[in-house]
């Protein structure tokens, strides 16, 4: 009786890990995708926390973290201005709500 025990306590740990690991991965990829925000404007999210300001005359590269709903984008050239969104998704369209602090 121990020894299944001792087996299964560490497979139910395990399962525990990797269910919340997968639930980490779909969270984030919620953004994964090209979303057009306006007639110019467009974000790119890979879903690996990478991605790209699309405009009609530069791509700006950035990295991000999703929290609460809240996306936090870093932008790789230094001289722009690193932002927060809070997010809403609405079937294929992608709402942005400026927020004032970087997470």
């Amino acid at each position: 009786m121990k020894k299944k025990m001792i087996i299964f306590i560490p497979i139910c740990i395990l399962l525990v890990v990797i269910t919340i690991i997968l639930y980490k991965q779909i969270k984030s990829d919620e953004l994964k995708g090209l979303w057009s925000i306006d007639n110019y404007t467009k974000y790119e999210f890979d879903g690996k926390g990478k991605g790209k300001l699309i405009v009609p005359l530069n791509n700006y590269k950035f990295t991000y973290k999703i929290k609460n709903n809240i996306v936090s984008i870093d932008f790789e050239n230094e001289t722009s201005i690193d932002v927060n969104y809070e997010y809403k998704i609405n079937k294929d369209e992608l709402e942005i709500i400026n927020q004032k602090e970087h997470i």
